[in-house]
């Protein structure tokens, strides 16, 4: 957002920037940020986390289920078969839900974009990251009333497992 680029310093390190983001509540801004930094298997186990912390003690849609799976399936055996069964279903499930983008991120992070046997053309090496960014928040919006509080605790469990404090 604007408000976050104001805060932008060439002499400020990632996770200061990361902190200030986080003390001025531009929490979307901070989201981002994270997705676009982290290696994309990190950035989606973040994701992946999240969601399964929403989700616990719940019975979620078993397509959100499956889509999740798919996403840990890869990252626990990132193999092209893997890859692509997580690609195909984040493709069938419409990119419509939090757990259908975290698949969408497996699927992106390799290979091609295209299907089997037509010309390889790799995602951008951003594509993945952009995937779990608006599946983090729209995990953090399930609950309308503790969105802020919600995307401050995944945003903080990025920060204390990803990012070393500044200092």
């Amino acid at each position: 957002s604007d408000e976050a680029r104001s805060r932008l310093d060439p002499a400020l390190n990632v996770r200061t920037f990361l902190d200030t983001l986080r003390r001025d509540g531009l929490l979307v801004d901070a989201v981002s940020v994270l997705t676009h930094c982290l290696p994309r298997q990190y950035a989606l186990a973040w994701g992946c986390e999240c969601w399964q912390e929403a989700h616990a003690g719940t019975e979620p849609d078993p397509s959100d289920r499956s889509a999740l799976a798919a996403a840990q399936r890869w990252l626990k055996e990132p193999t092209e078969e893997h890859r692509r069964a997580a690609f195909e279903l984040a493709d069938r499930l419409e990119y419509r839900t939090a757990a259908a983008l975290l698949a969408a991120s497996a699927g992106w992070a390799g290979g091609s974009i295209l299907p089997p046997g037509q010309t390889e053309i790799p995602p951008p090496p951003t594509l993945s990251g952009e995937a779990v960014s608006p599946a983090v928040i729209l995990t953090a919006a399930e609950r309308p009333a503790a969105f802020q509080q919600r995307l401050c605790g995944f945003v903080d469990r990025a920060l204390s497992s990803f990012a070393p404090a500044s200092g």
